[in-house]
């Protein structure tokens, strides 16, 4: 999928489920329950929301040791480019057909000049899992298009921290899951410049993560205490942040 600097998340959504086939049923009843569906809504609000005031403090509340790139987030949240279900990172982007390239999908980028952070969303239902490389996939391909950037994978989960991972019985912290599949992953993608001890040895200082909950909690707090002194204004910001309120307590049932 080739994303135009003019496409929206909405937009990109729809062109999701267009390689859906039969599981196009289950977007039915405004697609509840379907993680492409609530990341869509709650970044499209987000990314056009005052960002300073919403996007900023959901930023900083996320937790993890990856300081240094969630300032630089924070501190550039309004040059930040957004861009939900982007499809232009690969592990091997040196072979020319997609399947031997072999998609890295983030559901949401964040990136500047100066910073690159991908957003990994799981829905709201405890049943809810990361394919088995998916975590170590998408740490591999951040820390190498990065270059000399600093950057971050942020977790947008259902619940605190351990997460569940196919193929890994219970749960288990996510820097964990990516340590135990990243050697995998290291020795059949397209060259690193870091070598896999040193990856092995930082994840933990490129690893975000927040609750839906938590999201759900600064967006609510950054809504009531928005004022920008003008009626139409004040009016416009709460039409776009209550749909994500909204939006969000619709995928918990």
């Amino acid at each position: 999928m080739e994303v135009s600097p003019g496409s929206t998340a909405i937009g990109r959504l729809i062109e999701v489920m267009s390689w859906q086939g039969k599981n196009i049923r289950h977007f039915r009843n405004e697609g509840s329950g379907m993680e492409d569906v609530l990341t869509a809504e709650v970044m499209q609000a987000l990314d056009l929301l005052p960002r300073s005031h919403f996007l900023a403090p959901v930023l900083e509340a996320c937790e993890g040791l990856a300081t240094n790139a969630r300032a630089l987030l924070s501190d550039e949240v309004e040059a930040l480019r957004v861009e939900a279900h982007a499809d232009r990172f690969h592990l091997n982007p040196s072979q020319e057909s997609h399947q031997s390239s072999i998609a890295v999908d983030p559901d949401v980028v964040l990136e500047t000049p100066e910073v690159l952070a991908f957003i990994e969303a799981k829905r709201l239902a405890s049943s809810a899992a990361f394919q088995y490389e998916q975590l170590a996939r998408q740490y591999f391909v951040l820390t190498r298009d990065a270059g000399a950037r600093p950057s971050c994978l942020i977790l947008l989960l259902g619940s605190d921290p351990p997460v569940k991972v196919k193929d890994i019985p219970g749960k288990i912290d996510p820097i964990e899951a990516i340590r135990k599949t990243l050697p995998a992953v290291y020795d059949r993608a397209d060259p690193h410049p870091l070598s896999l001890d040193t990856l092995l040895e930082s994840v933990d200082d490129h690893l975000l993560w927040i609750t839906w909950q938590r999201l759900e909690e600064v967006v609510a707090s950054a809504a009531k205490t928005f004022s920008s002194g003008n009626r139409s204004i004040d009016a416009s910001v709460a039409r776009t942040a209550t749909p994500i309120l909204d939006c969000v307590a619709r995928h918990k049932c």
